[in-house]
């Protein structure tokens, strides 16, 4: 293969440095200056270096505790993945900053073909995506369903995981997102500077980093700005599938924005990774399983309180993962029912949601308990190890079932 020249290298940092990413923002456009020269010139790159020479830090500044410089980078490889996915390839070669490090590589774009035809595909399923769910509202606004219609509508259901949510008269239903938390500088003025640590999604995780490490975000806020992985949409386009069965209303919320009092007269739906629970993980302690987001990991606790089985995800430097995917159905303290389609990426996610409507989900679970059942299960907790490509999983297999207890009336 032929190396890249001077000329062509160039020719590509130009381009980049002038688009609609890059252009307007002068912080972002002299880091990526910097680690194309850094890279030509001395062939490694420290995160002390970056902080030191772009961001004008003093020998005092310490990566473990800050994480300024990984959030820039973070930030700058987004800039150069949407250029890409927005801009038609004009030349041999792109330019990239690969995970793990800060050396500026030009990759060839032959064999590349693939990922440009995934990334065409997810284009053009989002604005379909958007018009199937203006689609669905206006049909349940305007269609006005009976109970008797949705009573016979219930034998039709793909599986029992959603009995409670269909039946006539039962609570109405909020769908919620698990969404990311970003934090912003504050009085940052038009040029408002998002900040993204993968260890906080929460406010409370947000206060327990502070007392851990004092001041360290002490000029940035929590944002009102957060983020939804595609698999939030997909997912949703799949419950709703489902919902359309039901008389009753449906409404959708992102886990941030979850109260309390939402969970006193409504059933829940909760669709997104561990991550991003917000306080809802108070309520997966009430079963069997304990989870921990790094490293990323799943516990079944025993009635002594003793580990059962334990499930840990090995992450694979490629794009085919693996993981653990968790589907739980609960009953809640007012009479309702939650439901949790989790994993630790979006492929765990998928494969919990594709679990949940499969029409095959009693056979599945018969055939991992070798056992018929005796009736369909109303609450459960089910663990799946999955293995797939983005947000599809290609594999799925049950590692643990069992049934929950209904709540007792008090």
């Amino acid at each position: 293969m032929t190396e890249i020249n001077d000329f062509e290298k160039e020719k590509i940092q130009t381009a980049i440095l002038n688009s609609s990413e890059f252009r307007d923002s002068k912080r972002y456009q002299d880091l990526l200056k910097y680690l194309i020269e850094k890279s030509e010139k001395d062939g490694s790159i420290k995160e002390i270096e970056i902080a030191i020479d772009v961001f004008g830090k003093d020998s005092s500044f310490d990566p473990n505790t800050n994480p300024l410089i990984r959030s820039y980078i973070s930030n700058l490889r987004k800039k150069l993945e949407h250029y890409y996915l927005t801009t038609e390839d004009q030349y041999a070669y792109r330019l990239e900053v690969p995970k793990g490090q800060y050396l500026v590589n030009y990759i060839h774009t032959a064999g590349r073909n693939e990922s440009k035809k995934t990334n065409k595909y997810i284009r053009m399923i989002y604005p379909a995506i958007i018009i199937l769910l203006i689609l669905f509202i206006t049909y349940q606004q305007f269609e006005a369903p009976s109970a008797i219609k949705s009573s016979s509508r219930l034998s039709s259901a793909p599986n029992p995981v959603w009995r409670e949510f269909l039946l006539v008269n039962s609570q109405p239903t909020i769908i919620v997102l698990g969404d990311y938390l970003f934090m912003a500088k504050k009085n940052d003025g038009t040029d408002r500077m998002f900040l993204r640590n993968t260890k906080i999604n929460s406010e409370k995780q947000f206060q327990q980093y502070e007392e851990k490490y004092p001041g360290i975000y002490s000029n940035y806020e929590i944002s009102k700005f957060t983020y939804l992985r595609p698999s939030a949409s997909l997912g949703l386009l799949e419950v709703l599938r489902v919902l359309g069965n039901s008389n009753k209303n449906v409404s959708i919320k992102l886990a941030s924005q979850l109260k309390w009092e939402d969970l006193e007269k409504h059933n829940i739906i909760f669709l997104g990774t561990f991550k991003t629970l917000y306080q809802l993980d108070t309520l997966i302690t009430q079963t069997n399983l304990r989870f921990n987001v790094e490293p990323s990991s799943l516990k079944i606790i025993g009635n002594n309180a003793d580990t059962v089985k334990s499930f840990e995800v090995s992450w694979i430097s490629s794009n085919y993962q693996n993981d653990y995917s968790v589907l739980l159905k609960m009953p809640g303290s007012k009479n309702n029912t939650m439901l949790f389609c989790l994993g630790f990426s979006e492929i765990g996610v998928m494969d919990a949601i594709n679990s949940a409507v499969d029409p095959n989900f009693v056979p599945r679970i018969q055939k991992f308990l070798k056992r018929e059942l005796p009736k369909p299960p109303v609450y459960f907790e089910m663990v799946s190890r999955c293995e797939g490509i983005e947000m599809t999983a290609l594999k799925s297999e049950i590692n643990y079932f069992e049934f929950l207890p209904a709540q007792k009336n008090n």
